[in-house]
């Protein structure tokens, strides 16, 4: 019996990296899936091109009316594959490449493993073989996650597979029964952590997550999202990363992630002009009132 992959992947305004998206959908040897486009209310040419590119796959699109953000868009995918009897749920980016074998060998990791949970090595789009992540593991101290072989040349010391605890979710399998199991995105941290998240509640129900570097994409990093000065990513980092610590860490590592916090933030303010501090100190308020379940506004 087949095993149906519910594909779901979040556009906004992914013009500009949707056809090569689709492209590799269609070379897969595996076919036994379908695509779930979650558009976040594109203003480009998104749309335009998904309805002119020649799909060879099953596909469904869900039009939100407004930008939801990535982990809401996520649950809207995951919740449409449960309701189509999907057996498992692939987590993946549209700002990526890859072979004909990608969904062969993800399920292969799964098969030969015993696992619900099983990621790829993930190299950046440009130069082709400069390691993004290789597998990652949760750092507590930091409230935080770590990339294994981060900008590294891959030159095989991440060729053997192995179970950690962190991965971005830019491409992940998951077994349908896991979000039975630690429930879906947390729908808060609108963009960045919620991956971060995800795994940490992943752990914290011993459900392993299997590196499997048999399976492998290219990442366009950063196409999608503003880069990691800019006011969007500084806002979105800082915010969720206090909300992340404060709601996962516990006890010992609660204490020393706020300390490594505020240190960090503390020079940042030192050397930052006054509209950079101003956004740091809605950051940190902003942390603070989604881990107390106040209502805020979100930064566009």
């Amino acid at each position: 019996m087949s095993n149906k992959i519910g594909i779901v992947t979040v556009t906004y305004n992914s013009g500009k990296v949707i056809e090569d998206f689709v492209m590799s959908l269609n070379k897969q040897k595996y076919k036994e899936f379908i695509l779930i486009i979650v558009d976040n209310n594109s203003n480009d040419n998104t749309l335009e091109i998904i309805n002119k590119v020649d799909i060879k796959f099953d596909y469904h699109i869900i039009r939100n009316n407004e930008n939801y953000g990535v982990a809401k868009g996520n649950n809207i995918g995951i919740k449409y594959c449960e309701k189509i009897n999907c057996n498992y749920i692939l987590l993946l980016n549209n700002d990526t490449v890859f072979e004909e074998d990608l969904l062969d060998k993800l399920l292969e990791g799964c098969m030969k493993h015993r696992v619900s949970v099983v990621v790829p090595k993930i190299y950046y789009y440009e130069p082709k073989n400069l390691i993004w992540m290789a597998g990652g593991r949760l750092v507590n101290w930091k409230g935080s996650a770590k990339h294994f072989g981060y900008k590294m040349v891959d030159n095989g010391d991440f060729d053997e597979s192995k179970y950690v605890n962190y991965s971005p979710t830019c491409c992940m399998l998951i077994s349908i029964e896991v979000f039975k199991k630690i429930g879906y995105m947390d729908e808060k941290y609108f963009v960045y952590f919620d991956d971060t998240d995800f795994c940490a509640r992943l752990a914290k129900k011993r459900i392993k997550i299997l590196y499997y570097p048999r399976a492998v994409l290219w990442h366009k990093v950063s196409s999608l999202t503003s880069n990691a000065v800019s006011e969007f990513s500084f806002y979105y980092i800082n915010r969720n990363w206090l909300y992340y610590l404060l709601k996962n860490e516990k006890g010992f590592y609660k204490v020393v992630s706020l300390l490594y916090f505020i240190v960090k933030r503390t020079a940042r303010l030192l050397i930052s002009n006054k509209n950079k501090r101003r956004l740091l100190m809605k950051t940190i308020i902003d942390g603070i009132k989604l881990y107390c379940n106040q209502n805020i506004i979100e930064y566009n």
